[in-house]
Order: C-alpha cells, then sequence, then structure tokens
C-alpha cells in the first residue's frame, strides 16, 4: 500500500475532490506504531488497522503493521486521532494531535493514549466537536486515576458523559475489582497482552478486573474473563478451562 493516504482515501476524509499533487489544504504527517509487545509477539502477527478521524472530516482505515512509521497526507484539522487496532487481546495504541505529535508533523502512538484515543474516535463518530474536549487533562486524569493502565477505566461512562456533554472527573471510575483464587492459573508466568499490565503467577492470588482479558505463556494464549457472577479462564486450542464463583 502507498505510504500516504491515496487521493480517494484523502478525497474520503475531506469530502472534497482533490488532486494528487500537495493541496493547500492537506498536512503531512508521520505516524509511528509500537511494535506488538513482546510477552505477545510469539502469538500474535504485526498486522494492524490504523483508524484516522477528525471532526472536519471524519475518518478511515488503514491497513499497516506494527512496528512501521507511515506517512500520511490528510486534510488539516483542529484534532486528529489516530489508534491503531491490534489482534490477539492487545489494546490499541493512540495518539492525538496537536497534543500527542511534535508540532503538527509527527506523533508517536503509545499504549498508553489508546484508551483516550479511542474514546475520541467514538465522539468523533458520534459528531461531538473534539476541539471542545480537554485532551490534555482528560488524558492525564485517567492515567492518575488508573495507576498507569487506563485500560482499567470504565470506558463507557466517561464517553457517555462526554457525548452527553455533562462529564467531570466523577466520571473517571476502575472497573469493578476482584480477587483471582490462587489455583485460578495452571502454573507459570502469564504475560498480559496488554503491556501496561501485570503479570499474573499460577499458585498465587491476584487482583484483576472485570472484562475480557488475554495472557500469553511462551506459545500459549489464555483469556480471563471477570464479571459479578464469577470467574473462567481457558486456553485457547482448549487445553484447559478453569473456572469459579466469587
Amino acid at each position: 500500500m502507498n505510504s500516504h493516504i491515496s487521493c480517494v482515501a484523502a478525497a474520503t476524509l475531506a469530502a472534497i475532490s482533490i488532486s494528487c499533487g500537495f493541496h493547500p489544504f492537506e498536512t503531512e504527517v508521520e505516524v509511528a506504531i509500537p511494535p506488538v509487545p513482546p510477552g505477545a509477539s510469539e502469538c500474535v502477527d504485526d498486522r494492524v488497522i490504523l483508524k484516522v478521524d477528525s471532526e472536519e472530516s471524519g475518518g478511515i482505515d488503514i491497513s499497516a503493521r506494527a512496528g512501521e512509521v507511515r506517512r500520511l497526507k490528510l486534510p488539516k484539522a483542529q484534532v486528529t486521532v489516530f489508534t491503531a487496532f491490534y489482534q490477539g487481546g492487545v489494546p490499541p495504541a493512540g495518539g492525538v494531535l496537536p497534543w500527542d505529535g511534535d508540532g503538527e508533523a509527527r506523533v508517536e502512538l503509545g499504549f498508553g493514549q489508546g484508551f483516550c484515543s479511542t474514546v475520541f474516535s467514538r465522539l468523533a463518530e458520534a459528531g461531538v466537536p473534539l476541539s471542545v474536549v480537554n485532551y490534555r487533562r482528560l488524558s492525564r486524569e485517567c492515567r492518575l486515576r488508573s495507576g498507569g493502565n487506563p485500560y482499567l477505566l470504565d470506558n463507557e461512562r466517561i464517553f457517555r458523559a462526554l457525548l452527553a456533554g455533562n462529564f467531570s472527573v466523577r466520571d473517571i471510575v476502575m472497573l469493578r475489582e476482584y480477587e483471582l483464587p490462587p489455583e485460578a492459573l495452571p502454573p507459570g508466568e502469564w504475560t498480559p497482552a496488554n503491556p501496561l499490565a501485570e503479570k499474573l503467577t499460577g499458585g498465587e492470588a491476584a487482583r484483576v478486573y472485570e472484562g475480557r482479558w488475554t495472557f500469553y505463556k511462551r506459545e500459549d494464549a489464555a483469556v480471563l474473563w471477570c464479571d459479578s457472577m464469577g470467574w473462567h479462564f481457558y486456553a485457547r486450542d482448549g487445553s484447559f478451562s478453569r473456572g469459579g464463583t466469587w
């Protein structure tokens, strides 16, 4: 695929017809996509979908590779959201210009920013003017209130509050927390697909959170599901399945 968005894609974004040459209403941006996290690299390939959103021009999906730097030709916008979606339970990496970039010419996507970029992408799709949202404060508060792992936050509550226009920091709340019993995990150390999360060790109790989380042990992949009814930890290849109630 071209190293920049094709003329057709740019026209889709801008909702106008433009030529293949540089247009005065376009800008070039370098987007650095993080590699697949080390714990998941043996089981997850490097194909990602890079989603680009802005309030002025809508959104577009671009096929990309983890670890690459893409040079994109985009319509100019007050706010541009970049979100890279991986496979195998790896959370999205993201960045929002102008706040996460080196000026407006380069942005290095990060897993820490992926939580807020996903929220911003949904807001853009809903027609919310992104420039009125205090992204810098939202990003900072999400990191602080989650202990550095924003994926442990209730993203639906944050999105709904921002969409309704009545958001406050009281809407930044953690997912429900549980204690996983020692017998839940097979022996060994289980590395989370989320590089911001903590490893789990078989035979030890662990603090876990509501939702679906993927873990790896060498080439073994397993999924942990937790909700108010209980927990289920199972291998994707069917080699084990353990579960229980709280």
